[in-house]
Parts: structure tokens; sequence; C-alpha cells
């Protein structure tokens, strides 16, 4: 019986494939049992037409992007101008390390004795506490208690911030307004919405609809709203939420962004892992939450 069922499933499975094959338009491939436009050419209706892109862009997917250093300006890609001390990364412009953003300007981060400069902030040195704009030596007993503190935090983080998460519905919103979604972290992988699902709309690498397709949208790691940009700090990029509205911080690889998940430095580090392989690093990530991918 079990035998026969499979047979069935695998004849309607090839039967599908064979369907899409036979309906595909010109300039357009079959993944699973759906068609997807080559790369150059965006799905208009039940046909794939070339993507026209302007001076300094180039094409990737069904979209064009601007190239590094210039932004989209309506129809035009326009050269990002950048001030002095500071580097273009996308479409956006960032102080160099130690240095901070004041307006249109990069000024020198100046810090006290006993400290250091990480970013744009400057931060005490261990055995020290913060005092204003100084850093004071602690006390034998402050410092004790600082290392016990951070010991237990370590602790506590390792043993339940995994299984905190995975017992709730955890959502991914992108866009302007976080008004677009992008899948279900913790749902099974057996679930549609769910970002472990390889065949899913928001796990399929070949879907425009996510984050995990390199050529299109947020999985574009040049644009200021992807989560795979480590510089960008944009309110645009991506959040993570449950069902009841409760924020986890920006679905982000930028590690040193202080609102970012928690797993931000996880992610950025299979990120170079994986060179930028999107897929290694969505199996990755549904593997650390205890799913298959």
């Amino acid at each position: 019986m079990k035998f026969l069922l499979f047979v069935i499933s695998m004849s309607f499975i090839s039967t599908s494939v064979v369907s899409a094959q036979a309906n595909n338009p010109e300039n357009s491939f079959v993944q699973g049992g759906q068609w997807y436009c080559n790369n150059g050419y965006k799905r208009t209706g039940n046909e794939c037409q070339r993507v026209i892109n302007p001076e300094n862009s180039f094409v990737q997917g069904g979209q064009w992007y601007c190239n590094n250093g210039y932004k989209r300006t309506g129809n035009e890609c326009q050269r990002v101008i950048n001030p002095e001390n500071s580097f273009v990364q996308g479409d956006q412009w960032y102080c160099n390390n130690g240095y901070k953003r004041t307006g249109n300007e990069c000024q020198r981060v100046i810090n006290p004795e006993n400290s250091f400069v990480q970013g744009g902030q400057w931060y005490c040195n261990n055995g020290y506490k913060r005092t204003g704009n100084e850093c004071q030596e602690m006390t034998p007993e402050e410092a004790e208690q600082q290392r016990i503190q951070m010991q237990m935090l370590a602790a506590q983080s390792q043993a339940t911030s995994r299984e905190f998460y995975v017992n709730k519905d955890l959502l991914i919103f992108g866009g302007s307004g976080h008004d677009e979604f992008l899948g279900c972290l913790t749902c099974s992988e057996y679930d549609s919405d769910s970002v472990c699902n390889g065949y899913g709309t928001y796990g399929n690498e070949y879907s425009s609809s996510g984050m995990w397709n390199e050529y299109s949208g947020f999985g574009n790691e040049y644009s200021s709203d992807s989560p795979w940009n480590e510089y960008s700090s944009s309110n645009s990029i991506p959040v993570l939420v449950d069902r009841e509205g409760n924020f986890y911080g920006y679905f982000t690889i930028n590690e040193y962004r202080s609102d970012a998940v928690e797993f931000a430095s996880e992610m950025n580090d299979w990120f170079d892992e994986f060179d930028g392989d999107l897929e290694k690093v969505r199996i990755r990530l549904c593997k650390a939450f205890g799913k298959r991918g």
C-alpha cells in the first residue's frame, strides 16, 4: 500500500513538472513544479521580458540594481557623495572606524584614558567602569561582581535562547514599513511559510519573494534593505517579530548594530564561511534552530 502511494505521488510530481515544462514561456526555466524567468528577465503576466537597466547599474534576476557607490534615484543611478574619513558600501556611506556620523560629516571619536574605540563609540577597558565621560578603575569587589555577572549571562544565553526562540512562531518582515512578509523562521520545515522549506515561497533560492535569491530583492547584499549587507543600519532591514507583535531585533548580519537579533554574529560568520552562498547560509541557520532546511 505504501509503495502504491509512493508511485502515485511520484506520478503526480512528474505530471506537474511536465505540465510546467510544457507551459513555460521563452527565456524561462522550470524548477520543481513552477517556471521562473531567466536571469535578466522579469515576469510580466505569462511572459518573461528583458529588464532594461540604466547606466551605472547591473541586472540580477528580474531587477536592476545600482553599482556599488551609486544610489537609485527614480530610474537612474547617481553617484554617492561621501565626506572625508568615510567609505561607500552599496548605496550609502559609513564613517571609518574611529569616526562617528554628525550630520553629513564624520568626526573623530574622542575617547578618554583607559578606553578603546569600536566603530563610532568608545568603551572602557576591562576592569574599568564608565563614569560620565571618564573610565574609572573598578574596586576588586566590583570587578569580581562584573566577572560573575558576565559568566551568568553567557551561561543563561547559551542554555535558554534557542529554546526560547523555537517555542515561538517568529516571523520576518521587510520593506520600509515592514509590511512585506518574508517567512517564518521557527515554523516547521513542512510549513509553506517556513524559510526552512526549500521548496516553499520563502525558502526557495529561486523565489523573488524571500531573502535567499542573491539576484533579487532582499537577497542582494548591496541593497541597504538587505539583511546580508553587513554595513547597513537602515530601518528598512527586515525585522524579527512574534505573532503578538513583540520585537526581537533586526534580522541582519551587521553584528555591530545594537538592535540586531542576538544571533547576528553567527549569521555573519556563516555568510563569510560560505562566501555569500545564501542557500548554504539558510540551511545552516535552520539547523541552528533544529530544522532540516
